[in-house]
């Protein structure tokens, strides 16, 4: 990815913070085209004094980005949301890493109640006493 200072393809960062963590009142432009995620983070974070460390598996590429004035957070999440990435912050540090997919939540069927499960047991029981079906009966198989 080029950095340039045109308007057509730039990536502009405007920040004042200090060391640590980013401020909420501090404001971002970012105008990214066909960017590596590597370049969109390490523009957002360019200015910030904040701290960050991709994980194993970040990896991706952004075609098009432009947020103007917006809060470091906002620009964070959208780099982040755009390559299905999540972060979260130990001591200070941004950590980058992959989305964890939770898997499809399978809808399981409601367990019979404890007197559909009675009315099952006394049906097999009862069937036990009576023996073979009639018609089986009838037929001679038994």
């Amino acid at each position: 990815m080029r950095l340039f200072l045109s308007v057509k393809n730039c990536c502009v960062i405007v920040a004042g913070l200090t060391c640590g963590m980013a401020r909420a009142e501090d404001r971002i432009t970012l105008d990214l085209k066909n960017a590596t995620v590597q370049d969109a983070l390490s523009a957002v974070f360019a200015e910030t004094g904040a701290k960050y460390v991709l994980a194993e598996g970040v990896h991706g590429e952004i075609p098009c980005l432009n947020v103007s004035g917006v809060s470091f957070e906002t620009a964070l999440k959208c780099v982040l949301r755009a390559c299905e990435l999540s972060y979260r912050v130990e001591n200070g540090i941004y950590i980058i890493e992959p989305k964890v997919k939770e898997p499809p939540k399978v809808q399981e069927e409601p367990s019979p109640s404890v007197e559909e499960q009675l009315a099952a047991f006394r049906a097999r029981k009862q069937a036990e006493k009576e023996g073979p079906a009639p018609f089986i009966r009838s037929r001679g198989y038994v």
